[in-house]
């Protein structure tokens, strides 16, 4: 958020009276994403991380990442470690779930 708001004010010729409400609206989707993925977190946390189904779907993941690391990134690693935008690594992580649920389901 840091890294953003200092490229809306650099554009804004370091006004703050433009700054601020331009980077207000451009994180707002940011905002909204990172919100689900606080909810979707704690869901998985409470519901999930026994659930021996899961445990497959998170190596499997993570063999994918190791395999193909530019194109395959787990959802923890987009948040914490990238500069892509939490909404767009919500939709990622939905899409890559969906594909590594066919995997998994055809190893069970």
């Amino acid at each position: 958020d840091a890294l953003s708001f200092d490229e809306v004010l650099a554009r804004c010729g370091c006004d703050l009276s433009k700054a601020i409400p331009a980077w207000a609206a451009e994180r707002q989707p940011a905002g909204d994403g990172l919100a689900d993925l606080s909810y979707g977190n704690y869901v998985e946390m409470r519901s999930h991380t026994a659930n021996p189904g899961f445990l497959l779907q998170k190596k499997v993941e993570s063999w994918l990442h190791y395999l193909f690391p530019d194109t395959w990134i787990p959802q923890y690693t987009m948040v914490a470690f990238t500069r892509i935008p939490y909404h767009e690594a919500k939709a990622r992580a939905e899409a890559q779930d969906a594909t590594i649920g066919t995997v998994v389901a055809s190893l069970k």
